[in-house]
């Protein structure tokens, strides 16, 4: 958790303590990660005041007793710092958690996941009506891709592939055309070059993409046909990125749930980085979309998708 935090950049942390860890073992850990190391519980507060810290955060899996997090609170009562305790349902979205009390005890309700049906439906209804208007208004655009790619070299405009949508259902996904006629051939002999993540086999310079391709490619002007897949009802405008066969024929159970929504033109492992991305990191966001995904993630990760696209990051 820690590290994701300091990998992101969405949060600086200026200290921890591993309680149960030895000191030498603790300050090698929190060193690893370039934190400065608490000796004891009772270190926390100075330090806090030193660093003019926002939030004392503890851990799930940290030998902290009841009576450890009173004293804690206690400590900090003199301070402006806050405490936060980390909950188990920590990929969980907020507004599916509510915090209610059982039988005396503090527990977190947690929401079944995905949106529910009056979602889905909307959703399905949003997507078909959108997706149609954009083809109309984006038809000029496709147009003149189409002759580009016609005239840079032979072969069709569009690019059909086999994925796997909702439930396991193979359709055909339909893209321009980026690279040569040839480019399965000679993957072969490139497979050595892989600059992707794991997830889809992709090198900076490809020697199969086109003039015409590269263009469309770092403009994402390549995705726009599967705006007539969205129409068909077999992808959605947002929702997990649309997976080979021999992808999903090595998803773990887990990986699979990314099959219980329609996949989308974009989603989070598109606005988050795309190629730059770790293959698990880019499972995490998709399965987290389906669990936790609603009508404001949607409109959230439509308007990130125009930034990315004109910032063309993790486009190659």
């Amino acid at each position: 958790m820690v590290a994701r935090w300091i990998d992101d950049g969405s949060v600086r942390v200026v200290g921890g303590l591993a309680l149960g860890a030895t000191p030498e073992r603790a300050a090698t850990g929190l060193g690893d990660l370039g934190i400065a190391a608490i000796a004891t519980l009772d270190d926390v507060v100075e330090h806090v005041r030193r660093h003019a810290t926002d939030l004392v955060v503890v851990a799930p899996g940290l030998d902290v007793t009841p009576a450890d997090l009173r004293r804690l609170s206690w400590n900090l009562q003199s301070t402006e710092t806050r405490l936060a305790v980390v909950s188990a349902t920590d990929d969980v979205a907020p507004h599916r958690i509510v915090v209610a009390a059982v039988g005396g005890s503090t527990v977190e309700l947690v929401a079944a996941p995905g949106g529910g049906t009056t979602y889905a439906l909307a959703k399905t209804v949003a997507d078909r009506v959108l997706a149609a208007a954009l083809v109309v208004v984006a038809s000029p655009v496709l147009l003149v891709a189409a002759l580009a790619i016609r005239l840079d070299s032979a072969g069709p405009a569009l690019f059909r592939q086999v994925r796997v949508g909702r439930d396991g259902v193979p359709f055909t996904m339909y893209k321009m055309r980026t690279m040569t006629t040839e480019a399965e051939h000679l993957r072969a002999e490139l497979e050595g070059n892989d600059d992707g993540n794991g997830v889809l086999f992709k090198m900076h310079r490809d020697p199969r993409v086109t003039r015409v391709g590269r263009l469309l490619r770092s403009s994402s002007l390549d995705e726009l046909p599967q705006l007539l897949n969205v129409v068909l009802g077999q992808m959605s405008l947002v929702g997990p990125r649309p997976a080979l066969p021999k992808e999903v024929a090595c998803f773990t159970d887990g990986e699979r749930r990314r099959l219980a929504v329609k996949p989308g033109i974009t989603g989070p492992w598109q606005v988050s980085g795309r190629s730059l991305l770790s293959r698990e990191r880019s499972m995490q966001l998709d399965t987290g979309y389906v669990d936790n995904g609603r009508g404001v993630a949607d409109i959230s990760i439509l308007l990130r998708t125009v930034s990315a696209v004109l910032s063309r990051r993790g486009a190659f």
